[in-house]
């Protein structure tokens, strides 16, 4: 990647500061510089890709805390939207519900109980695609998959409690022995989650017994 100087254009610098009109020169993809209008270029930097920004902003990626991408991640993981919107990091498993746990025709089902997102297009997609059960196997069909954004994601309370105890007895405490019985089984899953996932790409999904 060579080095890019985004010139002249409103910067936004994240720091809460008055936003101004300056330059942003980028180096294999970080920032090197912010410069001020008409601020000299360090040396070296005589050979660069010039992109006249002027009436545009130049920002931070903005982070995306609340979506529904589980599945969008699988179809059109460039999340060509979002980018076009200056997102560069999206949280994805939102509202408890997520793909990673629970098997393929439970993770469409939630999904369609509460998002309304079609079953007959969410199922197939997951059968044909979901090959993992576990968060280190998710991180890793991420970690080869062409995302245009970075990724990460809750573990989804929804699908915590039905990889434990199936999507029939989840929302009832005595088909796993109790209330005690049914939190220390969804917690060992959580724990265990979290460790094999490295973590990486997760975050921690508060989980309230019901």
């Amino acid at each position: 990647m060579s080095m890019i100087l985004l010139k002249n254009g409103r910067v936004f610098d994240g720091s809460k500061k008055p936003s101004f009109i300056g330059s942003v020169l980028v180096d294999e993809g970080k920032v090197l510089q912010v410069l001020a209008q008409n601020e000299a270029l360090p040396e070296g930097t005589e050979n660069l890709e010039v992109i006249d920004a002027t009436n545009c902003w130049i920002t931070p990626g903005f982070i995306d805390t609340h979506t529904h991408y589980d599945f969008e991640l699988l179809v059109n993981p460039a999340l060509s939207e979002s980018v076009r919107h200056g997102v560069t990091t999206v949280v994805a498993g939102s509202c408890s519900i997520t793909a990673i746990m629970a098997e393929a025709e439970d993770c469409s089902d939630i999904f369609t109980r509460v998002e309304g997102v079609p079953r007959e297009q969410v199922l197939p997609i997951l059968k044909d695609q979901k090959l993992w059960h576990r968060p280190k196997e998710y991180v890793a069909f991420l970690d080869d998959h062409p995302l245009g954004a970075n990724v990460c994601s809750y573990i989804g309370h929804s699908d915590i409690r039905i990889a434990a105890m199936g999507i029939e007895n989840s929302g009832y405490r005595k088909f796993c022995g109790g209330r005690s019985a049914c939190d220390s089984r969804r917690n060992d899953i959580y724990e265990r989650g979290v460790t094999r996932g490295n973590g990486r790409r997760f975050l921690g999904h508060v989980i309230h017994a019901n």
